[in-house]
């Protein structure tokens, strides 16, 4: 596990210092928003503690089911994972963005072949009428399939080991016992029939993402009809 320590540097009240394990990073700090009121919607939140317990998973299938039919989008927590770990990770997708664009070039996504794993430019896609604002690294899974399939930047080979913990992880943790919830919300006779289909070892195009949606001006928003997204199928994912 690797230990972070976040601080704000002396005389630069702007900026912020992290260290994961003996490397340091200096990027911008996340500005505090006080005293504003901003339109917010609340999610239902799945608490996965709930799941081991005696009802936990017909709960969690309740709140699942009320989210996917009339909110959209769900958060879960206490999925095993410490808030160190994720920040970790959300510092070194950061920091992968922030090399220069001729070093990310060099791991870009094969379009030709549609193997999406790799570094995938903003503006590959679009949304109403501009191009997308995202921008995607995409680590498939860590199993013999992919041995030596892709390249990588010194700076997440430095922390593959916790880069792969963290991934097999959210399969075990969040991934399983969502399909396991989504069996008993569609009323599957098996409970594990998803999860016989999405076993980790099994040959997919299931992947690790950094992700960073750019900030839109009002003017795109409309053109990109304020985000939606068209019609599309996903190949697969877990």
């Amino acid at each position: 596990m690797y230990t972070v320590d976040r601080r704000r540097i002396h005389g630069c009240d702007d900026m912020e210092r992290v260290v994961i394990g003996n490397e340091a990073y200096a990027f911008p700090a996340i500005p505090r928003i006080e005293n504003e009121s901003l339109h917010v919607s609340e999610l239902v939140t799945l608490d996965l503690e709930d799941y081991p317990r005696s009802g936990g998973k017909e709960r969690l299938a309740a709140q699942l089911s009320h989210a996917v039919h009339h909110v959209g989008f769900f958060y879960v927590m206490n999925y095993g994972l410490s808030e160190e770990q994720a920040n970790n990770q959300f510092t070194l997708a950061k920091h992968f963005f922030e090399l220069p664009f001729e070093e990310k070039a060099k791991y870009e996504v094969n379009y030709a072949e549609a193997d999406y794993n790799g570094w995938r430019r903003a503006g590959r896609g679009r949304a109403g009428m501009e191009p997308d604002a995202i921008k995607i690294f995409n680590i498939p899974k860590f199993t013999r399939d992919f041995e030596g399939k892709c390249t990588y930047p010194d700076l997440l080979k430095a922390h593959w080991d916790g880069i792969e913990m963290f991934s097999k992880a959210l399969h075990t943790n969040v991934v399983l016992p969502l399909l396991r919830l989504f069996a008993i919300m569609l009323q599957l006779p098996d409970e594990e029939f998803l999860v016989r289909q999405y076993s980790y070892e099994k040959k997919s195009e299931d992947h690790f993402r950094y992700m960073i949606y750019h900030k839109r001006s009002k003017e795109e928003n409309a053109n990109n009809e304020f985000g939606r997204i068209g019609g599309f199928k996903d190949r697969k994912y877990a």
